[in-house]
């Protein structure tokens, strides 16, 4: 049942699973999409763990990329473009960690599943000073991110690809009984 789920996933989308997809989706990333490269990123590792580093390299660089990309929009578009794309408490809570922290907030952002692209348009926004800092904390927090994720796959992928097609089926299951139980106590005690 897996197999047949992923070889359909598989046709419809086969350009992001690709490097190439995997560059252009982690690059938008840092700018624009909500969703993190790990969507592609944990996929292509699993299936081909000798190319795991690769992967994690790729998808750094293309973050680094989608970083530079994000901070040109907040330097060209400014405050008025990052009240538009992002919400008020994101913005707020951005400019707080820069004014603190400078560029170890832009890392950090890096790091976490904190939407990184509020971090990079709030950088140009703000006109920080440093874009080396900015390129150097970017690259520090996103290699550390993508490359553990593709060191752990890389060692682990085959025994994850295993557990996932051994326990699939129960887990969609168990996922399926939690959804309906959840709907049926919202229905019946609001």
């Amino acid at each position: 049942m897996f197999q047949d789920i992923f070889d359909s996933a598989l046709k419809n989308f086969e350009f992001l699973l690709t490097p190439f997809g995997l560059f252009v989706f982690s690059m938008m990333e840092s700018f624009i999409s909500p969703i993190p490269p790990e969507v592609l990123l944990i996929p292509l590792c699993i299936l081909n763990p000798s190319y795991a580093i690769i992967y994690g390299i790729i998808t750094t660089l293309a973050s680094i990329i989608g970083a530079l990309i994000g901070y040109w929009i907040g330097l060209r578009g400014g405050r008025f473009l990052l009240n538009r794309m992002i919400s008020q408490d994101l913005i707020n809570k951005a400019e707080y960690y820069y004014d603190r922290y400078g560029a170890w907030a832009v890392g950090f952002a890096a790091f976490t599943p904190i939407p990184f692209k509020v971090f990079t348009i709030t950088s140009g926004a703000l006109r920080y000073k440093s874009i080396y800092k900015f390129i150097l904390a970017s690259a520090i927090g996103r290699s550390a991110r993508f490359l553990s994720v593709a060191f752990i796959l890389m060692v682990y992928g085959e025994a994850i690809l295993n557990y996932i097609q051994d326990s699939f089926q129960f887990w969609a299951l168990f996922f399926i009984c939690m959804i309906i139980v959840v709907i049926f106590f919202v229905k019946k005690f609001s």
